[in-house]
């Protein structure tokens, strides 16, 4: 047939040509196929990496989150108040912050006291008690629990004060559409399942439901990676056993269409068959040509999917084609640089603060635990500085939360400014700040707290407004205040807390403040049952009309019988009262004891009023004239016998609100007075608007009062200014006889003092009544 060499030679180059062409496109569609499968299993192996990584992530947030709220001590103290409206709102923020679905307060028995987005009620024990056990063994526990019929990762941590007051715990639901959210971030579809039964997935319902007839036999034994053909695709699917799962066993199956994965492939496909057909009239070189250009970027490309299968994301494959081989090639360089990107913003996360991009508490107390180890192995000392900055809410309040964290920003890089580079700094959460300090002596840990401190004084440019923040800190010294993590930043929280209140920039720790700390914890809690078990003691010290030099009016104080530390006065309990919610509680006591007591005087036949303190934050309640009023109709005591005493720092505390409510007060008739009037803030506009009675001028302008001292200066023109403004005025802290006549000379009009009498118990004060050279203003007709 072909006699010439020519055409032997032509048709032995044709059919070299075209077995060629068939063994390639052979060979590549073959190697297409399993190029793709392989790398499909790859991304499903890697997606499947991710979720366990998101998993891990989800459970160090929760962790983390519950460390945060386990330790902050307004949640504690409410936790050990048992607050239920504290307790839910501190839940509802924390849960809001993280996105978390569910969270939980238990009693130290396990018992459920606080319960948000679960069916569970409140008082019903908690259904794991061995999360508890391990929670109690390892400090935290994480677990996939069933709760009311739904899946949830949980983590559970005991609330300590620092015995365990409780446990507390979050957790994000397993539901569909949390795993349509990380099948968003793996890129492979993921569905939830126990034996026989689909519990979440972000599969749509038709190959969900052919996933589900394929689970009727039960979960595959087989953990690799495997084909399964679901309705007309085909998967590669790959079942992971969730770890930690509290109840029946659950398994992840990830799963990658790998017919969506061929079907770019198709039309390589048609054109290979094209190239081929051509090719039989080209010559062996360029058939070859062809065949080389296929094979040859199939191969590399297998060789870049190997290095991503090893975790090797270091080189790209550059190919300079615009077939779908170089589309293919981009798809596996993108492919590569998301998965090294969405690795690298894992473990970024996992251990900084988003917001300010600084180490979060869990690189932190990392890096702290390094710094102990180093100052132990070198013998160079390291300090510990914990920052927080004070009236922060305010700024949010007033700027907006987005200014608020401008301002966060703002400071996190004046604190790196004013650091070294070895040291570090991180942000614990919301407005706290944890400065870890190298290598250095107690006067210079101290001095660079305080440059840190001041640094973050100057102003800050926030958006059109120029901020002065400013923050208080706590200083530890690593190792003299300990070796344990927790333990340095507990004790630099407690003198950071010790800065705040005495009003200085920065304090160093004292030993047994950690004592100091834990008493007033347990102070608060029994305050809480104080006046239900007969503790509280009321006393009175008498005021007298300088006019008429008679007792017209006692003053109401408490006195707390702790049957422990003995007779307290109230500046070792009110502070505690307030900052703990039971200010209310003491109010109530004191009003009813006092009026109580006067209505006895009443019918003893004594023409008395008796005066009683409130505090800023019975300013707040806005059920106290309503209280007030109550109590005076229960003892038939008419209102301008009840004196109200309220400090003028309390009032200029919120100005407006507290004279809302002082309006209403004197609108029911109640006579109120302004207390430890000159120690404030007030302005004379400001207490022009106050609806008052009586100024009271603070005892520290009496009790050294002396005709040619300043102090008779301040006091004879207070006097005027209340007198000219239609006010009465009384004097306390008179103790001595030279002070009550210069007061009397002045017109001051009432005076109170230890030289008429100190407090005294009601049985006492009527014994001094009764022998008292002072007349006692008597009723001349009963009420």
């Amino acid at each position: 047939m072909f006699k010439s060499f020519q055409a032997k030679l032509t048709a032995g180059l044709i059919g070299l040509v075209a077995a060629s062409l068939v063994v390639s496109f052979v060979a590549v569609s073959l190697a297409t196929r399993a190029n793709v499968a392989a790398t499909t299993a790859n991304e499903l192996r890697t997606a499947a990496g991710v979720f366990e990584q998101l998993l891990a992530v989800r459970g160090n947030q929760l962790r983390n989150s519950v460390a945060v709220l386990a330790d902050d001590f307004g949640f504690r103290e409410a936790v050990a108040s048992a607050d239920a409206a504290t307790i839910r709102s501190a839940l509802l923020n924390t849960s809001s912050r993280i996105e978390a679905d569910t969270g939980l307060v238990l009693t130290t028995s396990g018992d459920i006291r606080a319960s948000i987005d679960t069916g569970l009620a409140e008082g019903i024990a908690f259904p794991h008690a061995d999360l508890l056990d391990r929670a109690a063994e390892e400090g935290s526990a994480a677990a996939i629990v069933t709760l009311d019929g739904d899946s949830y990762q949980l983590v559970v941590a005991p609330v300590r004060a620092p015995l365990r007051i409780g446990w507390i715990a979050l957790g994000f639901r397993l539901d569909d559409e949390l795993l349509g959210s990380l099948a968003t971030l793996t890129g492979a579809e993921i569905s939830i399942a126990s034996e026989q039964e689909i519990i979440g997935s972000s599969l749509d319902r038709m190959t969900r439901a052919a996933l589900a007839e394929r689970l009727v036999g039960g979960l595959d034994a087989d953990t690799g990676v495997r084909n399964l053909q679901l309705d007309t695709a085909e998967f590669l699917t790959l079942q992971v056993m969730l770890d930690q799962v509290a109840g029946p066993e659950l398994h992840a199956i990830l799963q990658l269409s790998l017919t969506a994965a061929l079907a770019s492939y198709r039309e390589l496909e048609i054109q290979l068959l094209a190239i081929a057909g051509f090719a039989l009239f080209l010559a062996l070189l360029v058939a070859l040509f062809i065949a080389s250009g296929v094979t040859q970027p199939v191969r590399e490309l297998v060789a870049r999917a190997q290095k991503i299968a090893r975790g090797d994301y270091s080189v790209s494959l550059s190919l300079n084609r615009n077939d779908e081989i170089g589309q293919l090639n981009e798809a596996f360089n993108a492919m590569q640089e998301g998965i090294a990107e969405r690795e690298e913003r894992i473990v970024f996360q996992a251990h900084h603060d988003d917001l300010t991009r600084l180490p979060n508490r869990v690189l932190a107390q990392d890096r702290l635990r390094q710094a102990i180890t180093r100052a132990e192995r070198t013998g160079r000392p390291a300090a510990l500085v914990m920052l927080d900055l004070d009236r922060f809410k305010e700024i949010n309040d007033a700027l907006g939360h987005q200014l608020g964290d401008e301002v966060l920003q703002a400071v996190s890089d004046r604190l790196l400014d004013a650091v070294r580079g070895v040291d570090t700094v991180a942000r614990l959460g919301g407005d706290e700040f944890m400065v870890v300090l190298e290598d250095v002596e107690p006067e210079a840990a101290m001095a660079k707290a305080e440059d840190v401190v001041e640094a973050l004084r100057r102003p800050m440019l926030i958006g059109e407004s120029n901020l002065h923040v400013i923050a208080s800190a706590g200083v530890v010294l690593i190792p003299d205040h300990g070796r344990d993590p927790e333990q340095l930043m507990r004790r630099a929280d407690i003198a950071m807390y010790d800065a705040k209140q005495s009003h200085n920039a920065t304090l160093l720790y004292r030993s047994g403040r950690d004592e100091s700390h834990l008493m007033r914890l347990r102070l608060i809690g029994d305050l809480r049952v104080a006046a239900t078990r007969g503790q509280f003691r009321m006393f009175y010290q008498p005021k007298l009309d300088l006019r008429r030099n008679e007792i017209t009016q006692a003053e109401a104080l408490i006195r707390w019988d702790h049957p422990e530390h003995g007779f307290m006065p109230p500046d070792q309990f009110i502070t505690l009262a307030e900052q703990s919610g039971n200010i209310g509680v003491v109010t109530n006591w004191v009003l009813r004891a006092a009026l109580q007591q006067l209505r006895h005087w009443l019918d003893d036949g004594l023409d008395l009023s008796v005066s009683i303190n409130i505090s800023a934050m019975d300013l707040e309640d806005a059920s106290l004239p309503e209280r007030v009023t109550e109590l005076l109709q229960e003892f038939d005591v008419s209102a301008e016998r009840l004196v109200l005493e309220v400090t003028e720092s309390a009032v200029m505390r919120d100005a407006e609100s507290a004279i809302r409510m002082l309006d209403k007060l004197n609108a029911a008739g109640i006579q109120l007075s302004i207390d430890d009037f000159g120690t404030g803030y007030s302005s004379l506009a400001q207490l022009k608007r106050l609806p008052v009675h009586e100024l009271k001028i603070d005892k520290s302008f009496v009790m050294q009062l002396d005709a040619d001292s300043e102090d008779a200066i301040i006091v004879r023109s207070t006097i005027e200014l209340a007198h000219n403004m239609g006010l009465s005025v009384i004097a306390e802290g008179v103790e001595n006889e030279a002070a009550r006549q210069l007061l009397s000379d002045y017109g001051c009009d009432h005076a109170q003092g230890y030289l008429i009498a100190k407090p005294l118990p009601a049985q006492k004060f009527a014994e001094w009544l009764h022998d008292s050279t002072y007349q006692v203003a008597m009723r001349k007709e009963a009420e």
